[in-house]
Parts: structure tokens; C-alpha cells; sequence
């Protein structure tokens, strides 16, 4: 069950998109790779499931907080078969500073090397980000539900992160990812518009095609050539949004022609890159 929910304040001139999704998954089944031109927050409340971003794989558990900043490329894993319940929220940039000034921003905007995405509260406050997140999720469900009631929860989690946030930089979750795949989704995020072939990527790591095939595989539940295929159409959404016609993207993206690419499209997105353009 997926509910979503737009909240505009006439004054501010910006929308928050608000997602809380509820979904039955197979154990090792991952989420598509995505991609957002917003900020997005995404509070866990049902545990079993992982996040993989940038360079680095998190275990997370119920009530944590990962923080996406735009262009970071990220997907889910699931540990546990089952039900798992999560709520997001997209927020444009300059929502934030409206809000509450660089202080506020700063959890996103942090430019410093030991930079965080991931937040796990200590068990008090967890619970009650958690109760947050229900009321949250119960007010979007409600038709004649107050955007302005929502949007007070909202604030009142962004300042919770905030609070958060520097603790956990202090403590920083302790990564155990092995170098090939630090190296290879580096690789791939950077170079994906030029990317040829598996050789090139296993050159890069240093190691055989057959390793690095095996290992990417055990660690992120997806092949290099599928992450490397999900960060192209996910680059290609963001730019489909702008002036550039399909047949640029696609080309700009990294694909070789445009009919693979518009069938592969469909294929993740159950639309043609011209239809979702046009949405």
C-alpha cells in the first residue's frame, strides 16, 4: 500500500512530497536505484531492510534516518521477507532555508569529508521520531487532513534530525565495505555516460571480471551491469524533467541507441521516456 501526499504552503511557493509505502518483500530483494534533484528523508519503521548509496552499505533498523542529498545514487536491500513500512519526504533545497535557515540545510548541505547519511537515535528518541512518522503517515491518509498540522510533524522531524546529526558524527557508523565496491560504484557514478564494458570497471578495481562479478554481487544483490544500467535511467528521469529531448538524454546518459533505450525504459518504469516526459 503506497500513500502520497503533496503539502504547498501558498507563502513559501514550494512542495514537500510525502510518500509512506507499506510493501511485501522477498528476502535479498533490492529496490530500484534512484535518484532525486530534492533533499529526501527516509525514516525506517519496520526493520530487515538496508541501504546501499555512494560508496558505503548501512544495516539500519526501526526508527532510523537516512538522509539523501541530490545526485546521490541509492537502493534498498531487504534482509527479512515481509512487510516493511517506510516513510519519505522530498524537500526542494530552498524550502529548507526558508525554514530554517543554514543551520537546518546543514545536515543536508554539509560539506565536510566525515559527512553522514545515516542517523540512528538512541532508544527514547527513536520511539518518538517513530510516533511522529504515525501521525504523520495516519494525516495523510485522512481526505480533509490540515497541510498546515502536517507540515508542523515535518518541521518538528527536521529539527529532531538536526539535533541528531552531529551526535552521530561523532560516532560514525563504521563501514566494513569492501574496496571493490567502494571503487566500483565510485567508478560507475562518475563515469557512467562513458562506461563500455565490464574489462574497464574490473581494471579500475584492480582485479578480474569474475571477481569482481561474484563479489558485487554477494554485497549489493545486484550485477554491475544492472547498477551501472539503474543509475543511467535514474540519471535520465532527472533529465527528462528538463528541455533535452529523448533521444538526447540518451545519448547523454551513455546508451547506445535509442529504441534499446526507450524499450529498457519501459521496461523499469512501465512508461516510454516521452510519456513520463510528459507527466
Amino acid at each position: 500500500m503506497t500513500i502520497k501526499k503533496s503539502i504547498r504552503l501558498a507563502p513559501l511557493r514550494e512542495t514537500i512530497e510525502i510518500t509512506s509505502q507499506k510493501r511485501i518483500y522477498e528476502a535479498e530483494e533490492n529496490t530500484p536505484t534512484e535518484l532525486y534533484d530534492s533533499y529526501k528523508i527516509s525514516v525506517l519503521l519496520s526493520d530487515g531492510m538496508g541501504v546501499v548509496m555512494k560508496d558505503q552499505i548501512y544495516n539500519t533498523s526501526c526508527g532510523d534516518i537516512v538522509v539523501f542529498r541530490p545526485d546521490e545514487l541509492h537502493f534498498a536491500r531487504i534482509f527479512r521477507g515481509g512487510e516493511h513500512h517506510y516513510i519519505t519526504f522530498l524537500i526542494p533545497s530552498s524550502l529548507l532555508l526558508s525554514l530554517g535557515g543554514e543551520d537546518l540545510a546543514y545536515i543536508f548541505e554539509d560539506k565536510e569529508k566525515n559527512r553522514i547519511n545515516h542517523i540512528s537515535a538512541p532508544h527514547g528518541e527513536k520511539q518518538e521520531i517513530l510516533e511522529i512518522c504515525d501521525k504523520i503517515s495516519y494525516l495523510i491518509s485522512e481526505e480533509n487532513s490540515s497541510d498546515l498540522c502536517i507540515f508542523a510533524y515535518i518541521i518538528e522531524l527536521l529539527y529532531r534530525c538536526r539535533g541528531l546529526y552531529d551526535k552521530a558524527k561523532a560516532s560514525p557508523f563504521q563501514a566494513s565495505t569492501p574496496a571493490v565496491i567502494t571503487s566500483t560504484t565510485r567508478y560507475i557514478t562518475n563515469n557512467y555516460k562513458t562506461i563500455k564494458n565490464l574489462d574497464e570497471i574490473a581494471k579500475n578495481a584492480n582485479c578480474s571480471i569474475t571477481y569482481l562479478t561474484k563479489t558485487f554481487k554477494k554485497h549489493t544483490g545486484k550485477t554491475v551491469w544492472e547498477f551501472l544500467t539503474e543509475c543511467r535511467l535514474a540519471h535520465a528521469k532527472i533529465m527528462l524533467k528538463g528541455s533535452m529531448s529523448v533521444t538526447e538524454v540518451c545519448y547523454e546518459c551513455g546508451f547506445g541507441d535509442c529504441s534499446g533505450f526507450i524499450k529498457l525504459f519501459k521496461k523499469y518504469e512501465g512508461i516510454t521516456p516521452l510519456k513520463y516526459k510528459k507527466e
